[in-house]
């Protein structure tokens, strides 16, 4: 979406966690799936780690606003916190969100409905993950040698706020 109809080619995704994290690798590998999906290349230099916290990710944006050259036109973000914080680091960079740069968060956690811009973000189904959350446990539980090798995906879908801007014809 934020590639193809906003044309923001010049990307960077900021994770959670560095290299060992379940999670932070499978976002990373979603992220780098949509750069080939668009025809876009990947480097290593397009990844940052934020922690999944505010401050670490404002740490490491504002790292990228200090030596990126130029400047990522678009940052996708492993979860909401570190979409809100980046936002709020980079108006104090005197950058504007989205004029100067799209961001999308993670989660549609409640937060993401009301900051300004309003964050897009790609909501989960909730209660899907906790049943399937449950079902993994009970099975770990009750075979503790062969379970739980295989994460079930669960389904996206996503949510537009003004944080990424407006579609361009």
């Amino acid at each position: 979406h934020v590639i193809r109809e906003h044309k923001r080619t010049n990307t960077y995704y900021l994770a959670g966690y560095p290299q060992g994290d379940p999670t932070s690798q499978r976002r990373i590998a979603c992220y780098k799936k949509a750069l080939a999906m668009c025809g876009l290349p990947f480097e290593e230099a397009q990844v940052g780690y934020g922690e999944y916290w505010s401050d670490p990710a404002q740490w490491a944006v504002q790292r990228l606003v200090d030596h990126a050259h130029p400047m990522p036109n678009a940052i996708f973000c492993g979860n909401d916190y570190m979409a809100i914080a980046v936002c709020d680091k980079l108006k104090e960079n005197g950058l504007r969100v989205p004029e100067d740069l799209s961001i999308a968060g993670y989660d549609e956690s409640r937060l993401a409905s009301l900051t300004r811009p309003r964050l897009t973000t790609v909501a989960q189904d909730t209660d899907k993950l906790g049943r399937q959350a449950a079902v993994y446990l009970i099975d770990r539980i009750e075979n503790p040698r062969t379970a739980g090798s295989e994460m079930a995906m669960v389904p996206t879908k996503l949510v537009k706020g003004e944080s990424v801007g407006k579609a361009k014809a």
